[in-house]
């Protein structure tokens, strides 16, 4: 990038001293052209390196969500429908839909347990009654923040 860029300041210097002297003006007009060329030239290269860039960052985005659903997909599996689970991190957001975007202000903390009733893009659908609010609070809760106890069938 660098090169391609002195390359270019390069010319326009050629161009632009030819241009000072007495020469002739058909010495100016191939000194001109030359230095459109390559500028052109240059220009050519720098568009080739940022085309190539975008498309390895495509290439690594796309590698990235590939190894995300793989790994949501292994995940679903540690966790089958009616998955008794408790909290292992410090605090689990309930979230509207199976997103990370969706997060709710509600809450469960370490040591809560609930009943996974279903799985889908790396979390888990769960019911959690409050006893002392005697009170139901239903979402989907990130499988990374929850441990299987029982899983059925075992």
């Amino acid at each position: 990038m660098k090169k391609i860029l002195l390359f270019i300041c390069l010319a326009f210097s050629m161009a632009s001293f030819n241009s000072c002297g007495g020469s002739d003006t058909k010495v100016d007009d191939a000194n001109l052209k030359k230095a459109q060329e390559l500028e052109k030239q240059a220009q050519e290269k720098l568009d080739e390196a940022n085309r190539l860039k975008e498309e390895q960052l495509a290439a690594e985005e796309e590698m990235i969500q590939r190894e995300k659903t793989v790994e949501r997909a292994k995940l679903e599996r540690q966790f089958p429908d009616y998955t008794e689970v408790v909290i292992v991190t410090q605090r689990t957001y309930f979230h509207s839909n199976p997103s990370d975007e969706s997060t709710t202000k509600k809450f469960l903390v370490n040591g809560d347990r609930t009943v996974i009733l279903k799985t889908r893009n790396g979390y888990g659908y769960a019911e959690f009654y409050n006893p002392a609010a005697d009170k139901v609070t239903a979402g989907w809760l990130d499988l990374h923040d929850l441990e299987a106890i029982d899983a059925p069938g075992c």
